[in-house]
């Protein structure tokens, strides 16, 4: 987490200014759903820029549901 987020936050924020400088064009809810990690469910416009984060979103959901599942799962299949 320590190594991913700083640098993938600078970049949307690098992406943000393009967009305010009007030098990019941006899907805002595509921005949104990769800031927040949903972006390999979102199934709007695609843009360069920040499509390429669909991998990033299902790397983090793995993370975030994966020690939920272990929980679920009986001792002996732990084992």
């Amino acid at each position: 987490m320590l190594r991913i987020f700083p640098p993938f936050y600078l970049y949307l924020f690098v992406v943000l200014v393009l967009v305010l400088l009007k030098l990019e064009r941006v899907d805002p809810l595509g921005f949104v759903a990769s800031a927040t990690y949903w972006r390999n469910l979102w199934h709007g416009r695609d843009d360069w820029i920040t499509g390429h984060t669909w991998s990033l979103s299902v790397e983090e959901q793995f993370y975030l549901i994966w020690p939920f599942a272990l929980c679920l799962l009986p001792r002996r299949l732990l084992m």
